[in-house]
């Protein structure tokens, strides 16, 4: 009977100990797709400016945040600081992507959101990109964005 009773015991032991194991995997598995494989918060996009005093990137807001913003990075004082959100922009609106948009992220691979693009002037005064369907331009000098006015596209 003692013998039946510890090996019950040792066999629901065991049992714990693979839960246990599946639930740490489980957890891995998890933030592994969370965080893309532990990529979102690395800069994507570098673009040095003109000047070399300064580097132009794209940055997932957190590194569970598939929402790209754009990111200045100052060579001389090596402070990394935020030039604009999309929520910034999109003053808490959702972000909507056209039809057209969604099939060029997903012919290109393109996961992130937000930002997920941008050109940069030739004098690195300026800064392109795209968002919610829209045109932005963003001024360097005062952080000040402004959409372009576009026509229909036809």
């Amino acid at each position: 009977m003692v013998f039946r009773f510890l090996l019950l015991l040792s066999l629901f032991v065991a049992h714990l100990a693979r839960s246990e194991q599946a639930t740490e995997s489980d957890q891995y598995l998890q933030r592994l797709t969370e965080t893309r494989n532990f990529s979102l918060g690395r800069p994507t996009h570098v673009e040095p400016t003109a000047d070399g005093k300064s580097v132009i990137f794209l940055r997932a807001i957190s590194a569970q945040d598939r929402t790209n913003a754009l990111y200045e990075f100052n060579t001389v004082t090596r402070e990394t600081s935020v030039l604009v959100t999309p929520d910034e922009l999109l003053q808490g609106a959702t972000e909507h992507l056209s039809i057209e948009e969604r099939a060029r992220r997903e012919r290109s691979r393109t996961t992130a959101g937000g930002i997920t693009s941008f050109n940069l002037a030739r004098d690195s005064s300026q800064i392109v990109f795209g968002l919610n369907g829209k045109i932005i331009v963003l001024n360097r000098g005062d952080g000040r964005a402004a959409q372009l006015e576009t026509g229909d596209g036809q």
